[in-house]
């Protein structure tokens, strides 16, 4: 049958509702699912529109919300699984003190309201539609992951209540690390969680052109610290003619092996991009593969790179027969 990973696995909180799909871009119009007026109906909601769309697709209904997404793939259903893996946290309003050039918020009005985050229900949702997964066997436990990115969750209004939630979950903690936090650091001592920061540049003058603050070093010292506690992992935006350059690319390999990490996730812009972008992208990562792989250093490229993937890929392997 007709279903994709996201559909079978995936639950995301995002503003003010209940999603299974990514919401990259993949799709223009995403099934989302409105909060209702309590916790527990805005999680039987979700997973009772979740069932009616497989049996859409397992009936061969074409006018399914998700008929034509490029994601759909086939799948054995005697095996399929459609216990939840994977948890996005990304409630908004939120706040962050960073302004990345590329941040899908960037005008602020949603990112930098404290007292709306303040007043938002999402920590509260959250905190009752895990337990009500765990407990009614929604979760594949064994391989849950949580990703927490509310904002910045060193300076949420709700970070004590959010942490209570999954701490005991495995979990990547999305942050900008310009603030060391000692509670998620206990976190990380305790399980399998890490920290992840998107550093995005190689050199303290380019850090500050995309992050908007001078604090390169500070951070380097902030996931230093992290690391004596447990797990960090790094990840590079490649912004075309802003980071794309080998001093930038030098440098960030630099800090992986100061920080003794032996892989870097290698991601782009989300928003909107011409070809002519892309065609820059198609030119630049592999550069970046390639000066990782001569430093003994693994890689991974998000999958939002979609059909230009592959472009990446052979233009990688001309440079290594080259």
């Amino acid at each position: 049958m007709l279903s994709c990973r996201f559909l079978n696995k995936f639950l995301s909180f995002n503003i003010n509702l209940l999603s299974f799909c990514c919401r990259g871009g993949i799709m223009k119009d995403p099934p989302e699912f409105p909060y209702l007026s309590t916790p527990e109906e805005t999680i039987v909601n979700f997973l009772d529109n979740r069932k009616r769309i497989h049996d859409e697709l397992r009936g061969g209904n074409k006018n399914s919300i998700c008929s034509g997404c490029q994601l759909l793939t086939e799948f054995d259903e005697s095996v399929l699984v459609e216990k939840i893996e994977n948890i996005n946290i990304s409630f908004y309003p939120s706040v962050c003190q960073c302004k990345c050039v590329y941040c899908g918020y960037a005008d602020h009005k949603t990112l930098n309201n404290y007292e709306e985050a303040k007043k938002s229900k999402h920590a509260e949702y959250l905190s009752v539609i895990l337990p009500y997964l765990e407990k009614n066997g929604f979760l594949n436990k064994d391989r849950l992951y949580i990703q927490c990115s509310p904002g910045e969750i060193t300076i949420h209004p709700h970070k004590e209540l959010i942490l209570e939630s999954i701490q005991k979950y495995r979990c990547g903690f999305l942050t900008n690390a310009f603030v060391y936090d000692e509670k998620i650091a206990e976190v990380l001592s305790q399980t399998k969680s890490f920290v992840m920061h998107s550093i995005d540049a190689g050199t303290r003058e380019t850090y500050y052109k995309i992050k908007g603050f001078d604090l390169f070093e500070k951070v380097l010292d902030t996931l230093q610290k992290y690391k004596q506690r447990g797990g960090v992992v790094l990840k590079y935006i490649v912004l075309p003619e802003i980071n794309d350059n080998d001093r930038d690319f030098d440098g960030v390999i630099e800090v992986l092996k100061t920080l003794k990490l032996r892989k870097l996730i290698i991601g782009k812009d989300n928003r909107e991009q011409t070809s002519a972008n892309y065609q820059k992208l198609c030119r630049s990562v592999p550069l970046l593969m390639r000066k990782l792989q001569e430093n003994s250093i693994n890689y991974e490229l998000q999958p939002l790179f979609g059909n230009y993937e592959q472009l990446i890929h052979q233009q990688y392997n001309e440079m290594e027969r080259a």
